[in-house]
């Protein structure tokens, strides 16, 4: 956790339209644009310019209400995906929809954790190198995406079988 964010914040920083600080409680609170210092991991390090923050005018505490936060993660999210060359949202939805799939099927057939799918779609997250892989493989090659199809269809008949077989006591 950065020192301009407060697991609060969003809680308290607004009373009946009135702006007031998250830490000292006083009503000279006001929005500004700073350039932040982000990092992902040890080799990706930049700057962040013109990030929405509320600041106090009084104890200078700065602190992102929850839009500013996301908007936050999804310029640097943007950024690392950039830098690393990963797919855009965009593009898992592209994925996705040549599949045939919806975002749970989908991160069933790919063996993604329950709802990861819908965060890189989101942007709410940067794909690992692994993942990204795996899409741009579904993207290039229509064997591939037969071979998928029929692991899925194989999948199902054995969901079926099991179902169908009565328990011994």
């Amino acid at each position: 956790m950065d020192s301009t964010s407060c697991p609060k914040a969003h809680k308290r920083w607004m009373k009946k339209d009135r702006v007031y600080c998250v830490s000292c409680g006083k009503k000279s609170v006001r929005e500004v644009r700073r350039t932040i210092h982000m990092e992902y991991g040890i080799l990706i390090q930049f700057y962040l310019k013109h990030v929405r923050m509320m600041e106090c005018g009084s104890c200078r505490y700065r602190y992102p209400t929850k839009d500013q936060r996301k908007e936050r993660t999804r310029a640097f999210n943007a950024r690392v995906r950039s830098r690393i060359g990963l797919l855009p949202p965009n593009e898992w939805i592209r994925v996705r929809n040549i599949l045939g799939l919806n975002r749970t099927s989908f991160e069933r057939a790919l063996g993604l954790t329950p709802s990861r799918a819908s965060q890189i779609e989101l942007d709410l997250v940067v794909p690992t190198l692994t993942e990204d892989t795996l899409a741009r493989l579904i993207l290039r090659d229509v064997g591939l995406r037969n071979l998928i199809g029929d692991i899925l269809a194989t999948r199902e008949k054995e969901k079926k079988k099991a179902r169908k077989k009565p328990r011994k006591h």
